[in-house]
């Protein structure tokens, strides 16, 4: 764990000052060292994002603090305002618990926070604030208990750059891909990521839920180009499109692109038969712009549904300096917004919480919508050092995070604060689960997914911009230009329950289809006729009834945050995968790219029509992590092979642009391994002249049909806009 020792031999045959890592340094030196790139350690000098610290004479002199534990914190100083006040009153009441001074076993505790706000006092934007931060607590300083960042995007880049140097708890980073559904995870291997919030597909079911109450048929959505943005975005679109069979017009903006916003929203709603506008960004100011823009003539009787990066006192204050405090443009805003946030829970722990943050801080919990969230992750924190210390081998990451695997037991709930804080030291020092319950509710964590479910509110804003009401999905009137009354009962919304009653049709024939982009070595977004930006493309799973043609559909969303390359790939190939053909054995077929879905599919309604071995592969596919793999038709894949050089076009017209896509289950394998299954694969591409020439470059925000650098039996790896053809249709895997 990230503590310092007292100075021992640890250097015995080199040095003192030597190091390999950080923690070499820590552990020898104490607090406030690291280790150089020339192996040796020196004194840590702050840097300006992370001057912030408890106790605040931290930086004064870090070698006061020999052998305190450290936790980490990062987030945006001013739109998270709300959360620092909690992240604080937590670590506050965490103090408490010790005694003389130290926090436990006769050790301090310290808590540093950095600000990844963009523009805060440099020229970094937030992304770069958030790696800069990120490499300076981890890499620099040895810390390895982190609560933040607040956006699943920011979570991304931090985690990514983390390389599993540090466990992080974010309170309100609900992105689907940062927990994929479908990974299992076990004491050996636990995740290094957790959350005090549910998925977002919950909150996508809530705006799907009120859609529906309120008869709204047509409607656009408009997302940031984030994890956050792409997984909500894309899933109410796909969600939509497979219980209707119509698709809402979908854009995408980019990050720090403010000045997009606008025009897209009017391109959006320039058919004025759209009844409401979603908008999913986690960022303040995208947020601010989507509600400006909404404020024209022609779109203020359009509804404007945001998600939960909406729901905090800091928004409500930006709407209130935008409009003056004038009362009637207040109120217009609140007529026609509507969000998603999670559900305040009813117990004592969250009132004792909710009034103590509004002594200490002139906050109103229930108008941030994550502050119990940050209160909780930040005890979190805590509990891993204090889990690992007693259990775990120093500086062991996954250690920390097995403490956390910990704290879901089947028993009478202790509350996470200082009232129940001896007792979870007993339990977990004892290497003995816990069931604990927090300010923002029950943290009964599937130890599978390593997830919490939060139930979900949809809200208004109410007297003046001041606070949020909870609208009861009950009190809706069929007219989509009324919000409804509101009242305080909570209808979540987030039944996810998709139901077990069949009519036996069986599952007969598998169909494949996808789109994607390609830039030659990796998986990239890119641009197609409708949209003007790089989009997110798709794999689509039909399990057909041949007899009459009863469909169901799964669809994963491929972008480059919902990835990860082969696990026995080499440079971005893959070495001969085992393939298995309908006519033929497993045989080992050359390709030279693949990769995971980590994603979890939307699944069409008629999926619970099939029978009861349908629905066995239906739940094999939705609990495995289908991957793809890409190759040539080859002659020893005969099935693919002959249906291809069959094709009604003349196989001498086609050649060049075709190529096997292998999709792989491993339910279907037998073995628990990763078996392809081949399906045709062509990409489309646009020549310069003739058949016979291409581009060199490939543009992947070209909106016209994207070019490709050159075929397939030129160049085995051409970059460009993929997209199979569903001409070939195979059973197996259900053979």
């Amino acid at each position: 764990m990230f503590f310092l020792l007292q100075a021992c031999t640890l250097f015995s045959e080199i040095n003192a000052d030597q190091c390999q890592s950080t923690s070499d340094c820590v552990d020898t030196f104490g607090m406030g060292h690291t280790c150089q790139s020339d192996g040796y350690c020196s004194v840590i000098e702050p840097i300006s994002r992370c001057t912030t610290t408890n106790p605040p004479d931290f930086w004064d002199d870090p070698s006061a603090y020999e052998g305190a534990f450290v936790i980490g914190q990062m987030f945006d100083f001013t739109a998270d305002a709300s959360k620092l006040a909690a992240s604080e009153l937590a670590f506050n009441d965490i103090l408490e618990t010790g005694s003389n001074g130290t926090w436990l076993n006769g050790r301090k505790l310290v808590q540093i926070t950095c600000n990844y706000e963009n523009n805060a006092g440099d020229t970094l934007t937030e992304k770069d604030a958030v790696e800069t931060v990120t490499d300076f607590l981890v890499n620099t300083l040895g810390v390895e208990v982190i609560v933040g960042p607040a956006g699943s995007q920011d979570s991304l880049y931090a985690t990514n750059l983390s390389d599993g140097k540090a466990l992080f708890i974010s309170p309100s980073a609900t992105a689907e891909a940062l927990k994929p559904e479908n990974v299992t995870y076990t004491d050996e291997n636990p995740g290094l990521f957790w959350r005090t919030t549910g998925p977002d597909r919950l909150q996508s079911k809530a705006l799907l839920n009120y859609l529906d109450a309120a008869t709204i048929d047509t409607f656009a959505i408009l997302y940031q180009n984030s994890l956050y943005g792409s997984g909500i975005g894309n899933g109410i679109r796909d969600a939509r499109e497979g219980s209707t069979g119509i698709a809402p017009a979908i854009d995408v903006f980019e990050v720090n692109a403010l000045s997009t916003i606008g025009r897209k929203i009017n391109e959006l709603l320039v058919d004025d038969t759209v009844q409401a506008l979603i908008f999913v960004s986690d960022n303040t100011d995208d947020i601010m712009e989507a509600i400006k823009a909404m404020r024209s003539s022609s779109h203020e009787n359009v509804k404007l549904l945001l998600t939960d990066a909406a729901a905090k006192t800091e928004m409500l204050e930006k709407i209130r300096e935008y409009t003056g405090n004038n009362e009637t443009q207040m109120e217009s805003i609140g007529n026609q917004v509507i969000g998603t946030k999670p559900t305040l829970p009813d117990s004592e722990q969250f009132e004792t919480f909710q009034a103590r943050l509004e002594e200490q801080y002139n906050l109103d919990a229930s108008s941030s919508a994550f502050a119990a969230h940050t209160y909780d992750a930040t005890w979190l924190g805590v509990t891993a050092l204090m889990y690992a210390d007693a259990n775990e081998d120093p500086h062991d990451i996954q250690g920390l995070a097995r403490g956390l695997r910990k704290v879901s037991a089947l028993e009478e709930p202790i509350n996470l604060s200082t009232a129940g804080w001896n007792e979870i030291v007993t339990k977990l020092s004892a290497n003995e689960p816990v069931n604990i319950e927090g300010a923002s509710g029950k943290l009964d964590y599937n130890l599978e997914t390593e997830e919490t479910t939060t139930p979900v509110d949809l809200w208004k804003f109410i007297d003046n911009l001041l606070s949020f009401e909870i609208i009861d999905l009950e009190d809706i009137t069929i007219d989509a230009e009324d919000t409804g009354d509101t009242d305080t009962q909570t209808d979540t919304g987030v039944d996810t329950d998709t139901g077990t009653d069949t009519t036996g049709f069986s599952v007969d024939t598998i169909t494949v289809q996808f789109h994607h982009g390609f830039d030659g070595s990796n998986l990239v977004n890119m641009a197609y006729t409708g949209h003007s930006l790089p989009v997110d493309g798709y794999m689509t799973i039909r399990l057909t009834n041949s007899a009459n043609r009863k469909t169901c559909e799964l669809r994963w969303i491929i972008n480059p945050y919902s990835i990860t390359l082969d696990s026995v790939s080499t440079m971005g190939g893959i070495a001969p995968a085992l393939v298995e053909d309908s006519n033929s054995s497993a045989l080992n077929i050359p390709v030279w790219y693949g990769y995971i879905i980590q994603s979890s599919p939307t699944m069409s309604t008629t999926c619970i029509e099939f029978d009861e071995t349908g629905q066995e592969i239906i739940n094999d596919m939705t609990n495995d992590s289908p991957g793809f793999a890409y190759s040539y038709v080859d002659p020893n894949l005969p099935v693919l092979h002959n249906a291809m050089a069959n094709h009604p076009a003349g196989w001498a017209n086609i050649e060049q642009t075709v190529m096997a896509g292998m999709v792989s289950f491993t339910a279907f394998s037998g073995t628990g391994m990763r078996h392809y299954y081949p399906i045709n694969q062509t990409f489309i591409y646009k020549p310069i002249d003739n058949q016979t020439h291409f581009n060199t470059t490939w543009d992947p925000s070209d909106t016209n049909i994207p070019q490709v650098s050159a075929s397939a039996t030129i160049n085995p790896n051409p970059s460009g806009y993929y997209v199979s053809e569903p001409y070939f249709n195979f059973t197996a895997p259900l053979q």
